[in-house]
């Protein structure tokens, strides 16, 4: 059965139940947004911009580590027990999407014309970069490739990142001040990055965008611990929980790349939604809500392998029947209710895949790494 949760989850000082869910809305949108020129549905200049979200996941990152964290981390063994914690949280279930994109180019080497449109082990999948994807060094100035299971990259920035967070409060250089100089020094580094404007170049700065944001997090829950929660009525609550949504959809709707601003006002929507006192704070911590948080990180990490599938069905179907469900301008669905619901498919099966893994690698992986961190570094 799949991972289940109360009819409505409380508030409560340790858990941000409706940020967590939050983080599940936002990995399907970013599901959608890489679905996108797919469907008219979703080629609009709105899911062409959510992979700005993933912005959100850096700051909430930022947020929870240092509200679980901050204060703890004082000698090397606290490092090392926090470090087994990290990698055993994001590695397991990256290599294993890493596998499965690594047996699909296999079954492509076989198959290719019949069921593939392309040889395999091309451009997007070298076989020169499994090993730094593997080691989670893509995404850095050590490989800084779009290849593979392409939305990892914020998985080796996100690691590195709170690695290095780590190490500056074993350092005690963690003051807040030195982490908001940071945080602005890595987002202007990464908004002003030297070099020609390609993919390639983008992902050479991958760990400053992602350091943005983690600082900009660690921020926010440094300043809710020390001030405490926000006494306002459910009414003003529920403007300012609006407002910050209504503010970042705009800004995925009219922008036209990475802004600093998408840093701000995920900070802000992660500090609004973190005091849960509005009624979309409420309504995040409905059950099916906080069940597709749960799936989060295995919605983003599986859904990008979900397409490809799709296409090795579609090429089958259409070899066997004639019947074939694309056009001929790349789009899935000869019509709107075709399209919509290639779409539903799509997400179904990233959402039972996401089950599979989370029952199968997230959950396993995490539980041996608590286990791991107690006997290497006993607290």
């Amino acid at each position: 059965m799949p991972p289940t949760a109360p009819q409505n989850v409380a508030p409560s000082p340790d858990r941000f139940a409706s940020v967590d869910s939050l983080r599940g809305v936002c990995a399907v949108l970013v599901a959608l947004g890489h679905w996108g020129t797919r469907s008219h549905y979703t080629a609009g200049p709105f899911f062409a911009q959510t992979f700005l979200l993933v912005d959100f996941f850096f700051v909430l990152s930022g947020f929870v580590l240092a509200w679980s964290y901050d204060g703890r981390l004082h000698s090397p063994a606290d490092w090392r027990s926090f470090a087994i914690l990290r990698i055993g949280r994001l590695w397991p279930l990256h290599a294993t999407m890493l596998g499965a994109f690594i047996a699909l180019e296999t079954f492509q080497f076989w198959f290719y014309p019949f069921l593939f449109p392309r040889p395999a082990f091309g451009p997007t999948a070298p076989l020169d970069a499994i090993a730094t994807n593997l080691f989670l060094l893509h995404a850095t100035p050590l490989d800084p490739r779009a290849v593979w299971n392409v939305p990892s990259w914020s998985v080796s920035s996100e690691l590195w990142t709170c690695l290095a967070f780590a190490t500056l409060c074993v350092l005690r250089w963690d003051s807040s001040l030195t982490l908001t100089l940071l945080g602005i020094g890595a987002a202007l580094v990464f908004y002003f990055k030297p070099g020609p404007n390609d993919l390639q170049a983008v992902f050479f700065w991958m760990i400053a965008r992602a350091s943005a944001g983690f600082f900009m997090g660690v921020l926010c829950a440094r300043a809710m611990r020390r001030f405490g929660r926000l006494k306002l009525s459910a009414l003003a609550a529920t403007c300012m929980e609006a407002a910050t949504i209504t503010a970042i959809g705009l800004l995925l709707g009219l922008s036209a790349g990475w802004t600093p601003l998408i840093v701000v006002l995920s900070a802000a929507c992660v500090w609004m939604f973190a005091h849960e006192r509005g009624m979309l704070s409420r309504l995040l911590r409905w059950a099916p809500l906080i069940w597709i948080g749960t799936l989060s990180y295995s919605i983003y990490l599986v859904h990008f392998i979900v397409p490809a599938l799709m296409h090795v069905a579609a090429n089958f179907i259409a070899g066997r029947t004639g019947y074939d469900w694309r056009t001929s301008d790349g789009r899935y669905g000869r019509d709107p209710l075709e399209s919509a619901l290639l779409i539903a498919a799509f997400l179904i099966l990233t959402i039972v895949l996401s089950v599979i893994t989370h029952r199968m690698v997230e959950a396993p992986s995490r539980n041996f790494s608590r286990r791991l961190a107690r006997r290497v570094a006993p607290q």
